[in-house]
């Protein structure tokens, strides 16, 4: 009787565990970031983005399922950095310098800025903000210092920055531009591009690069003990795909070429 009692403890503790918070599923790799197409898309759609299914061929060979959702990008750094959930998609390490980085980047990224049509306008530093509303999404790191202060040292001015926030951040900011509510909009150069077309922009707005390209990650919370597993992982097979051409036609899809 005693053996059965200290066996249903045991039971008990290791459903405890597997139920916790924070603590991942055999198998089940749990994904999350806000809408950044081309890297990663809608869920649901046929073309998810390029990580997303670069993510899926990689974890599948190892046995696991990768489960990817939408979620606005505070919220998805913050729940990776308290171990709800496994990872997160397009970051930069500037975004969450505590989690855990692969060596190999998964692509790269330029700012962009986005104008209506007609108007002219170059950036050349923060000066070149002076007399502009600039559009931004809340707790994203623009990877440029000089770029990041600004927004800091002005977030609560709303006539120089407006923050949009929520799964459809970068939407509600070019849409704010179309009606001329803010005068630009940062924001990853091919992202801009591909989100003018889809929301039927082009005709009222103008994009273009700006900036040196900087590497973007998937990166995996300190708090999943397989953090470091997943990480290696990672990195010896995006070095297989893009040996076999896979990386490369994945790309393609999208428009884009390997990064390195």
């Amino acid at each position: 009787m005693l053996r059965r009692v200290q066996g249903f403890i045991v039971l008990l503790l290791v459903v405890g565990l597997w139920l916790a918070p924070g603590v991942t599923q055999a198998g089940v790799v749990t994904v999350r970031a806000d809408e950044w197409c081309p890297y990663n898309c809608a869920p649901d759609a046929a073309k998810p983005g390029y990580m997303i299914e670069v993510l899926k061929l990689i974890f599948a060979k190892a046995g696991h399922t990768v489960d990817y959702q939408q979620m606005n990008w505070a919220r998805s750094i913050e729940e990776a950095r308290i171990g709800k959930i496994t990872a997160i998609v397009g970051a930069v390490v500037s975004d969450a310098e505590d989690l855990v980085y692969p060596k190999n980047a998964f692509g790269m990224s330029a700012n962009g800025f986005c104008l209506r049509q007609g108007e002219k306008w170059s950036y050349r530093g923060v000066k070149s903000f002076d007399g502009k509303v600039l559009g931004v999404i809340r707790d994203y790191s623009y990877d440029d210092e000089e770029i990041d202060g600004y927004i800091e040292a002005n977030k609560k001015n709303d006539k120089k920055i407006q923050i949009s926030s929520g799964e459809n951040a970068l939407e509600l900011s070019l849409r704010k531009l179309a009606k001329g509510r803010v005068d630009l909009v940062i924001d990853d150069s091919a992202v801009l591009q591909g989100t003018v077309q889809d929301l039927g922009l082009a005709g009222e707005l103008s994009c273009a690069a700006s900036g040196e390209p900087d590497p973007v990650y998937v990166a995996f919370s300190p708090k999943d003990p397989k953090a470091k597993e997943y990480a290696a992982l990672f990195d010896k097979g995006i070095e297989e795909l893009r040996r076999d051409g896979t990386l490369k036609k994945i790309l393609a899809g999208y428009g884009l070429h390997d990064w390195k």
